[in-house]
C-alpha cells in the first residue's frame, strides 16, 4: 500500500485500470499537426487545454516522493494539472457524478416485448 495524503493506495487503483492509450498520448503525437491545420479556428483556451492535458502527470508539473509504509518502496507522483477538461483529473469525479444521475433514474421494466417506463 502506498500512501498518498490521506488516501491509501493499493496496486490495483494504481495501474490495472488505465487505458491502454489515452487522449494525453494522442494529443502528444498529433497535437501539434492538429494545431497547424485549425490554426484559425482554435482559441486561446483550446489550446491551452491541450496544452494542460499533456502536461499532466508528467514531470512538467513537477512531483512529489510517494512511500509505502509496509515495505519501504518509494515512487515519484507527478502532479496533476487539474483542468476541468482533463479525463485523468476529473475520471473520479465524472464517475461519481454518472453513478448519482443514474441513481435519479426511474426503473425500466421489460414485460414481454414492450418497454414500459414508470
Amino acid at each position: 500500500m502506498i500512501r498518498s495524503g490521506m488516501r491509501v493506495m493499493t496496486r490495483s487503483d494504481t495501474r490495472s485500470n488505465r487505458p491502454a492509450i489515452e487522449i494525453a498520448d494522442i494529443l502528444r503525437r498529433h497535437g501539434d499537426a492538429y494545431r497547424r491545420v485549425h490554426a484559425g479556428h482554435l482559441g486561446r483556451v483550446e489550446r491551452r487545454v491541450m496544452s494542460a492535458i499533456v502536461a499532466c502527470r508528467t514531470e512538467a508539473l513537477g512531483g512529489h516522493m510517494e512511500a509505502c509504509d509496509d515495505c519501504g518502496t518509494t515512487r515519484v507522483a507527478y502532479n496533476s494539472c487539474r483542468n476541468r477538461h482533463c479525463p485523468k483529473c476529473q475520471g473520479r469525479a465524472r464517475a461519481a457524478w454518472l453513478a448519482a444521475r443514474q441513481a435519479d433514474l426511474l426503473p425500466v421494466f421489460v414485460a414481454g416485448e414492450v418497454v414500459v417506463f414508470l
